[in-house]
This record gives C-alpha cells, sequence and structure tokens, in this order.
C-alpha cells in the first residue's frame, strides 16, 4: 500500500500550466489562484516538476546517461543504456524492455497507453513472471524500436572504449 505508482496519476494539464504561469515570474499565491489551488500546493507542483526535470538515470554497466536527460521515468532503477544493451545479446527480455522504455523516457503507464497494454501486464513483462505475445510485441518494438529483440540492432552504434568502457 503507497508503493510506487500508487496513487492518482498527476494533472498533466495542470502542471503544465503550472510551469508557464512560474515562467512568467508570477509568485506562488497567484499561481495557486489561477489553478484553483492553495499557495502550498502549487509549490509542491512546481518542485515536483523540477525534481523530475532534474532526475538523470544512470547506466548499471558504463555509467553514462540511460534515459535522455530530464525524462528519466520515476518507475525504473537498474537499467543499461542502449549501447551497453547492444553488447550483451543474452540480456533477457525484461531487462531489454526496462532499458528501451528508460531510453524512450516513457513510464510504464505511458507506454502501456501507446502500445494499448495493461499497466499490469507491463509489470509483468518487465519482471520477468510474463512473456508477450507475438501481437504485443510487435506493438512494442514499434514503439521501443528494434533494440528490444535485436540486439545491436536499432540502438546507437558501438560506442568507443573512452565512452563506455563496459
Amino acid at each position: 500500500m503507497g508503493g510506487l505508482g500508487s496513487g492518482r496519476l498527476p494533472d498533466e494539464a495542470r502542471r503544465r500550466e503550472a510551469v508557464r504561469l512560474r515562467a512568467q515570474g508570477l509568485p506562488l499565491t497567484e499561481i495557486g489562484r489561477r489553478l484553483g489551488v492553495s499557495r502550498q500546493r502549487a509549490g509542491q507542483i512546481i518542485r515536483a516538476i523540477e525534481r523530475e526535470r532534474s532526475r538523470t538515470l544512470a547506466c548499471g554497466v558504463c555509467g553514462g546517461p540511460a534515459a535522455p536527460a530530464g525524462a528519466a521515468p520515476a518507475d525504473l532503477r537498474d537499467v543499461v543504456c542502449l549501447t551497453c544493451l547492444a553488447r550483451r545479446p543474452e540480456a533477457p527480455f525484461a531487462e531489454r524492455l526496462q532499458s528501451c522504455r528508460a531510453a524512450a523516457g516513457l513510464t510504464r503507464q505511458e507506454l502501456a497507453r501507446r502500445v494499448g497494454l495493461g499497466v499490469a501486464t507491463l509489470q509483468g513483462y518487465e519482471g520477468g513472471t510474463r512473456r508477450p505475445q507475438w501481437e504485443q510485441l510487435t506493438r512494442l518494438v514499434g514503439v521501443l524500436g528494434l533494440a528490444l529483440v535485436a540486439p545491436g540492432i536499432g540502438g546507437p552504434p558501438p560506442a568507443e572504449p573512452e565512452s563506455c568502457p563496459a
């Protein structure tokens, strides 16, 4: 109860509006008034957005970025960058899925919506307890790219040892 992914999803329109108003230099009281929330809640919204934008997700092998700057999904921890993933053809599907999702900067909810799957189904794929059928796999590849199923294909070219020591 109360774990990762629990609770209501953020109101993206409200968040975008809060960022727009803050960029105009408005104080939190005015932002809160325009959003219909308290000054404190307006501050919480803006701080949450700033935390998400500053979040980085490092590759578990080389330490380089595994997700685009400011787009690291908060529901991921142990992933590898696509360059390191391309060097690991033996990587299980669950690891490949998580790493490709991180590289795309998608949360589990966003990916589930794009491919027309349930969040619990994706969670099973990422946990290694479920395997996608052909139709689901092709939809996942359509969103995440060939790196999901073909080691060394669809991802960036192999990096030089200086940039990726793995």
